[in-house]
């Protein structure tokens, strides 16, 4: 269980990209995350809260604005 995410997450970090997983404590399956997490391949490991904050904090500006990328 988990290969699947786990493939991805090393993709993802290959590309330099942030990976972040869902801790055991607070997980109801721990199958993906705990693949990733025994692979090494992720930046943060949180419960559902901090993962929320940490993502805000990635996508916000300075000032507080969202950044988007257009095509």
């Amino acid at each position: 269980m988990g290969r699947d995410g786990c493939d991805g997450a090393e993709n993802i970090k290959k590309s330099e990209g942030c990976v972040m997983i869902q801790d055991r404590e607070s997980s109801a399956v721990w199958g993906m995350p705990a693949a990733v997490y025994n692979r090494g391949c992720y930046d943060i490991c949180s419960d559902l809260q901090g993962l929320a904050s940490r993502l805000n904090q990635k996508i916000s500006t300075a000032d507080g604005k969202i950044q988007r990328k257009t095509a």
